[in-house]
């Protein structure tokens, strides 16, 4: 299975793009993470995705992160950085202590702000972030300069292409058995799924009428996702 464990800095190649603030920007919020993607320690906190779209290795000393406006140099970052088209990721969940990168902050699931600003003090980047739902979350397509978006959380690699038309709140229980060997059952029919492994690319998809059932006996072990009408969740073959 896929650890989704991230070190100081997580460093991911992607295309490059043409990107805001002269390519460093905002990428994916996380405001609900109930357990989807865990820190270092283990622990499902509240996190924020930076891409560097650009050609220079960004040196983070002297940018500060916050969840408010008015009080923007927050949290200050270490000196760290982030390579040419590759991702930070900031765990916002009040444990500066913790290894990786950890703010002084948490993140409401209610909606708020994440503001990014620079050394000279001005805002870099800045999202209004609406209400968040659990293990759905809010990013941009395409990385770094897109509209924002409910999306499947991908936090360290590029956002998925497909996302989410509106914020999905009755996601859980709708699959099991959870993990799941030969056989993943539905509980409300579908007529259409779409399977993606732990790297977001499309696996396995199907359309047609009350499908209650997907045979997952030829996937590899590992963590995927399965997207229906009845929303997104992420699933287990063991």
């Amino acid at each position: 299975m896929k650890n989704f464990l991230f070190s100081l800095f997580t460093l991911v190649s992607l295309s490059p793009a043409v990107g805001f603030s002269q390519g460093l920007s905002i990428n994916e919020v996380l405001a609900s993470n109930r357990n989807m993607v865990a820190d270092p320690s283990g622990e499902y906190d509240d996190v924020v995705e930076l891409v560097n779209l650009s050609t220079d290795t960004v040196f983070m000393l002297g940018y500060y992160l916050s969840d408010n406006a008015s009080f923007p140099t927050k949290w200050p970052f270490p000196d760290t950085f982030i390579l040419p088209n590759s991702y930070l990721v900031i765990w916002c969940d009040d444990q500066i202590l913790q290894p990786g990168l950890h703010t002084n902050f948490g993140l409401s699931g209610s909606g708020e702000s994440v503001v990014l600003t620079n050394k000279f003090l001005t805002t870099t980047d800045r999202i209004d972030y609406p209400e968040q739902s659990s293990n759905v979350s809010y990013g941009r397509w395409p990385d770094g300069t897109g509209d924002w978006r409910y999306m499947y959380p991908t936090i360290g690699y590029g956002n998925l292409s497909v996302g989410l038309s509106k914020l999905n709140k009755n996601t859980d229980n709708q699959i099991y058995p959870n993990p799941c060997k030969d056989n993943l059952f539905i509980k409300k029919a579908v007529d259409e799924y779409q399977v993606y492994d732990a790297d977001m690319k499309l696996i396995q998809q199907e359309k047609r009428n009350s499908i209650t059932h997907i045979n997952t006996e030829n996937l590899s072990q590992g963590v995927y996702w399965l997207k229906t009408e009845n929303g997104i969740q992420k699933f287990i073959k063991k």
